[in-house]
């Protein structure tokens, strides 16, 4: 890793490259994704000459003063641009586009903060601050972690499809990170609709008991809905798990949406989406039983949900699968925490399924 490290420190990140070398840049995409590229090329300096959606959603809508148009009509007015993808996808047609794409024009996929402030970005100033924190979790994963680690990080710094296509690689041929078999109690912090309490019932053969907890109304009442005849019993929380017990502000646009608003900052720039108050508990607290896995995807909230889970990491160390995605500094700074918590722990990294850019990556923690 201090090879790599190395290297970063002595090459351009996409970000330093756009900055210096100011490209004609279009993006591929409209949402949210797009509000915080705009806002970052902006503060970079770097000029957007115009936005592109798949065909079958060009309806030459505005958006952010721009007309959104088809590939091949910027292709008819510009000549020689970069493309910045500005969503999010794990459907694989969209991913072949990608590549398509890529073969017609330099194609970047940047890796932007989910929670937290966007336009803190992984560039030169970001790897030489933090570069002994990033090689401590090199240093502290498995083999296998230490792949999948080394390709995230050069993912982050370029946001080259290569990469993402070698964290693709090793999620299709990398063992199993712990023994299924051993796994009795499940706890899933971030249930939504209950996908992944029914995915651990089919990984786990000996699961007996499992326990969601999901903000958001109406993911929750799909939650209850999906798990009420799995064959195990299912308990079920309307509320998120953090460090203390409280009412948070939520932000929902539907479907995989949801924002906790006290955790992303110049939230006013973004789409706008229904505001509401929702309970937040902590697990320690609230947790039905002592669960030997727990998963945690709660929007950037991770860092609290382990301090709220502290006695019970302590004491029974159970095995943690932790979202390090939504934000840069995850990809250190949950690694300190837990080790903070419990420091009996052995590490690796996962990715949960394909997804452009690197989402779903989790830490997991292994007693």
């Amino acid at each position: 890793m201090k090879d790599t490290l190395t290297l970063l420190k002595n090459t351009s990140s996409l970000w330093d490259k756009l900055k210096v070398e100011k490209p004609r840049v279009v993006l591929y995409g409209m949402g949210d994704g797009a509000v915080k590229l705009l806002n970052i090329l902006e503060n970079l300096g770097v000029k957007c000459y115009g936005i592109f959606a798949s065909d079958d959603f060009v309806r030459y809508q505005s958006f952010m003063g721009f007309t959104v148009k088809k590939l091949t009509d910027i292709e008819e007015e510009i000549e020689d641009f970069v493309v910045l993808s500005a969503f999010a996808t794990r459907l694989e047609s969209v991913i072949e586009n990608f590549y398509n794409i890529s073969k017609r024009h330099p194609f970047f996929v940047p890796d932007i903060n989910v929670s937290g402030d966007y336009l803190e970005l992984f560039d030169n100033a970001f790897v030489s601050r933090f570069s002994d924190r990033i090689e401590k979790v090199y240093f502290s994963l498995d083999d296998v972690g230490k792949e999948f680690y080394k390709a995230l990080i050069l993912y982050k710094f370029t946001g080259e499809l290569t990469y993402l296509e070698k964290i693709e690689e090793l999620r299709c041929s990398s063992p199993p990170p712990f023994d299924c078999e051993k796994v009795t109690s499940f706890a899933d912090f971030g249930a939504y609709i209950g996908d992944t309490i029914l995915e651990a019932k089919s990984l786990y053969p000996n699961l007996s008991e499992a326990v969601g907890y999901e903000p958001d109304e109406k993911n929750f009442k799909k939650l209850v809905l999906n798990t009420e005849n799995i064959g195990i019993p299912v308990t079920s929380f309307n509320c998120l798990v953090l460090d203390r017990e409280c009412e948070i502000p939520l932000l929902s646009g539907g479907a995989m949406n949801t924002i906790i608003l006290d955790n992303v900052l110049m939230v006013n720039n973004l789409q706008k989406k229904k505001e509401r108050k929702v309970k937040a508990v902590t697990g320690d607290g609230t947790l039905p039983f002592v669960p030997n896995l727990i998963k945690m995807d709660v929007e950037g909230c991770e860092r609290a949900a382990l301090d709220g889970c502290f006695k019970t990491i302590r004491d029974s160390s159970p095995i943690l699968k932790v979202s390090i995605y939504h934000n840069h500094r995850d990809v250190f700074e949950i690694f300190e925490k837990i080790s903070e918590i419990n420091n009996s722990y052995k590490y690796t990294i996962r990715q949960k399924c394909r997804y452009i850019p690197a989402w779903d990556i989790e830490l997991i923690a292994k007693p």
